[in-house]
């Protein structure tokens, strides 16, 4: 592939030709594997299912994450640097990280399934969402969730189902800015327990 015209392949992973879209990673990848600078766009389903792959590591050159790219994966930590604009669908669909978790501040949208599934240690970064998706943090599991209050300060429009089935005993808060919000939002089958314990709107 060195003189291909539009793709090129570095150590097995496939980029295109002027390496600023990351394309494919092998599912067979078991080390730490870092994203070159330059990369600007992680492509869709890029690095889904390599589950042995512990740590990616995200250049400031990176402002977009394709749909289901860093899904179904195991990562001791993980940095979505602030360059980072917009993620895709699924993104982080299944995904577990152990570890730091560190999310870009300049995401303002959760699209569909984008934590659906996910386990990571803190849900500090939806202060700053704005729209969330459907299903976007269903069956979401945090450590931050039975920690009292789940403030959706900028949050402008909740789709359906987006917070369904996860654990939240405390309280969810809701302010002026809120437009919308789907049908079962905050569904749960805990004998509404699950979700929380009361609303507040502001």
């Amino acid at each position: 592939t060195e003189n291909h015209a539009n793709y090129a392949l570095v150590n097995g992973v496939l980029y295109n030709k002027e390496k600023t879209k990351i394309l494919y990673c092998p599912r067979n990848k078991k080390q730490s594997f870092t994203i070159p600078n330059g990369v600007k766009r992680i492509g869709d389903y890029c690095f889904n299912c390599v589950q042995e792959m512990p740590v990616v590591i995200i250049p400031p050159t990176v402002t977009e994450i394709g749909k289901y790219a860093l899904a179904h994966l195991n990562l001791k930590r993980l940095t979505i640097p602030n360059t980072v604009t917009s993620v895709g669908e699924g993104c982080f669909f299944y995904t577990q990280v152990e570890g730091e978790f560190q999310f870009s501040r300049n995401i303002t949208v959760l699209p569909e399934d984008c934590f659906n599934h996910a386990t990571q240690p803190k849900t500090d970064f939806i202060r700053n969402i704005q729209r969330f998706g459907k299903n976007c943090l269903s069956w979401n599991d945090s450590q931050q969730h039975n920690k009292g209050i789940l403030r959706l300060e900028k949050a402008e429009f909740i789709d359906v189902e987006a917070f369904n089935y996860i654990e939240i005993y405390g309280c969810i808060e809701l302010f002026p800015c809120l437009k919308d919000i789907g049908k079962n939002a905050f569904e749960s089958d805990w004998g509404r327990k699950g979700v929380a314990g009361r609303c507040r709107f502001y």
